[in-house]
Order: C-alpha cells, then sequence, then structure tokens
C-alpha cells in the first residue's frame, strides 16, 4: 500500500513538473535563427517583408532594413506590432528582432508580460524610470536565455500607450 502511495504522489510531482516547464532557450523570433541573411528572411516571410533602407550609424552596430507591419503575435493578445529585422553591421546575419505597437493599453502590456513568463519563466530583472508617476512610466522587464536576451517595455505617458519586445542574440562574452 505504502510503494502504490508513494508511486502516485512520484508520479503527481513528475506531472506537475512537465507541466511548469518554461523554454529555456530562444535561437531567434518566429520562425527566424540568429545569424541569418536578409535573404533568409525573405524566403521564409515572402511578400510580408517591406524593405526600407537605413543608413548604418556609427553608435549602433546593426541597421534594421526589413520591416513587417501589422503583425498578430499571440492568439490571445488582440494588438498588433511592427516587426522590425536588425542584421550585424560587420556580418550581416541577424542579430535583433524588435516589435513595437503604439496601439496597447497599460493592462495589455501587463497581458503581455504574463504571457512572456508563462512562456519563458519569471523575468531576471525589471526597471522603472527615475521620477514615474501615474501619467508617465516607462517600466522594462528582462529575460536573459543562454542565446538570446528579450526586454518588454511599456511605456504610459497620459494618453499615449506604448509596448516594444526586442529579442536579442546573446554575445559570446555574455555568455561566459
Amino acid at each position: 500500500m505504502r510503494v502504490i502511495l508513494l508511486t502516485t504522489v512520484l508520479l503527481f510531482c513528475l506531472s506537475q513538473l512537465v507541466g511548469a516547464q518554461k523554454t529555456t532557450d530562444v535561437l531567434g523570433w518566429g520562425k527566424t535563427k540568429w545569424d541569418m541573411t536578409e535573404q533568409d528572411i525573405i524566403k521564409i516571410y515572402g511578400t510580408k517583408i517591406i524593405r526600407e533602407k537605413t543608413e548604418f550609424s556609427p553608435d549602433l552596430n546593426f541597421h534594421c532594413n526589413l520591416i513587417m507591419k501589422n503583425v498578430k503575435i499571440l492568439e490571445s493578445y488582440d494588438y498588433l506590432f511592427n516587426v522590425a529585422f536588425c542584421m550585424d553591421n560587420k556580418t550581416n546575419g541577424l542579430t535583433k528582432v524588435h516589435l513595437s505597437s503604439i496601439e496597447g493599453t497599460e493592462t495589455e502590456g501587463f497581458k503581455l508580460k504574463s504571457a512572456l513568463i508563462d512562456k519563458y519563466g519569471n523575468y531576471n530583472a525589471s526597471k522603472l524610470n527615475e521620477g514615474a508617476t501615474s501619467t508617465f512610466r516607462i517600466e522594462t522587464y528582462y529575460w536573459y536565455l543562454p542565446s538570446t536576451s528579450i526586454s518588454l517595455t511599456i511605456i504610459l505617458v497620459q494618453d499615449y500607450h506604448a509596448i516594444s519586445i526586442s529579442y536579442n542574440k546573446a554575445k559570446k562574452e555574455e555568455l561566459l
């Protein structure tokens, strides 16, 4: 009898662990993978991609020439995002994917945060802007995975709300 009880408890605990597993790493965003070329990304998303020429900035080590507009990122999330695929200036490989929306409300921002927690586990760090008030606040949440860092930023300025998510290829020195 005791063996049956212990086996039942063990199986229950294991089922809870399996059900609670989170994504342990991300190797890109959507169907893309880090270091893909612009041509690889165009092959994946086809006519959804818009090519916009951006100038290389000496202050940035990437450029974002490929854009997708009005993308639904989650079934449970009603707002649409613009997605920018950013390429490393030296290698021309995918190094960053930036999703942005100016439609989201504060509630939607926190709904998206909950969805990211469900997918990746609790965030590793967060930051609130200095001097934050109920009418001016910028909150950022960070997830650090082995190959990728993810940040969610919720901007609230009176009646203006913006939400952005960045997926960034982790640099080798960050992995040490």
